[in-house]
């Protein structure tokens, strides 16, 4: 596969479009969820006029920050504010009139559930509604609690039994006579992208009744991997990924049924799906997190030099990237899984 390729089925490959990515109608609300003992970020639909009115009032756009998943006796290392990102979403906006489908989302390894806002505000803005829980056995927290410490991560809710109790989760929210979710949610026919450890999550979960497309970014393997459904999907790699190399991604996507498309993004590496590469990027980047809280994290960790390939000027502009992911994203669910409105 030669980088920046495109592949559907057994046809024929092209260069990827220069893809325009406009933002689509509808404002952008968030509002966290809990689930199964975590917590799920959900970003939907919602009307301009109450975007409007919440900046009247003095709203501002939602922003999260990396000490937030930081554990207690770290937090104090980190200036608030120098590690975050301000998102184009608005905290607890009503949802836009409709009925709209679910987009699940899975983190990476030892990462976060707002980590690829740049792709799940967006989606929102076109008409999904976009869940993505905090995977606690793998996510930052975790990493600084057990891995760094030389600790077993610990036993949990599979990131399977997660996802699904966020789906039965938001289906009981819409079927409720009341509350900011009713109505607005339909779970019969779902989508599920997922990140790197997240994609391989998403390749397991497809299997689940009522997913209708499946979208692994960056996530591949040199053995054995789940049993892919047969259901249309979007397989997506990074051409100077260094922790995920494209060949790993295709040679599962190969076992994939068709309908299938794969995309690989020129000059990008493995944060390319993300927001990372977008933070604290005039001082180190995320990177510059490491010796604040003294650690050797591993490779994949989101804040290690290791993993920070696709930032820097070796590689593809993030925003670049983003609009390419984002043009193949919303066009495998506009016609598998089309929004509402």
């Amino acid at each position: 596969m030669v980088a920046g390729s495109v592949l559907g089925g057994s046809c024929g490959s092209a260069t990827p479009p220069a893809a325009a990515d406009p933002w689509g109608p509808y404002a952008i609300g968030v509002r966290s969820v809990a689930v199964a003992g975590s917590v799920a970020e959900v970003w939907y639909p919602a009307p301009q006029a109450a975007e409007r009115a919440a900046r009247r009032a003095g709203a501002t756009p939602d922003r999260y920050d990396i000490r937030d998943w930081l554990p207690a006796r770290l937090v104090r290392r980190v200036t608030p504010g120098e590690f975050s990102l301000t998102t184009r979403a608005f905290r607890d906006l009503p949802v836009a009139p409709g009925t709209h489908p679910l987009v699940l989302f899975a983190h990476g390894l030892y990462s976060f559930p707002e980590q690829s806002t740049g792709l799940t505000t967006w989606l929102a803005s076109w008409g999904y509604v976009v869940a993505a829980p905090d995977l606690p056995v793998h996510d930052l927290r975790a990493y600084f609690n057990y891995t760094a410490r030389g600790f077993p991560l610990p036993s949990g809710p599979t990131d399977e039994q997660i996802l699904s109790a966020v789906v039965s989760t938001l289906r009981q929210q819409s079927q409720a006579a009341t509350g900011p979710l009713a109505g607005r949610v339909t779970t019969a026919a779902m989508a599920v992208i997922g990140h790197s450890q997240g994609g391989i999550d998403a390749m397991a979960f497809a299997s689940t009744p009522g997913v209708r497309t499946y979208v692994p970014l960056a996530a591949g393997f040199a053995g054995s991997h789940p049993a892919l459904p047969a259901i249309p999907s979007l397989w997506m790699a990074a051409g100077d990924d260094h922790d995920v190399a494209p060949g790993l991604v295709t040679r599962v996507y190969a076992t994939a049924v068709a309908p299938k498309r794969l995309v690989v993004l020129p000059r990008s590496g493995h944060l390319a799906f993300t927001d990372l590469c977008l933070i604290n990027p005039d001082h180190g980047g995320l990177g510059a997190i490491a010796p604040l809280v003294e650690s050797a994290a591993p490779p994949g960790a989101p804040f290690t030099s290791s993993a920070l390939d696709g930032c820097g000027t070796a590689f593809t502009p993030p925003a670049t990237s983003l609009a390419q992911i984002r043009s193949a994203i919303l066009s495998d669910l506009s016609r598998w899984l089309p929004a509402s409105g």
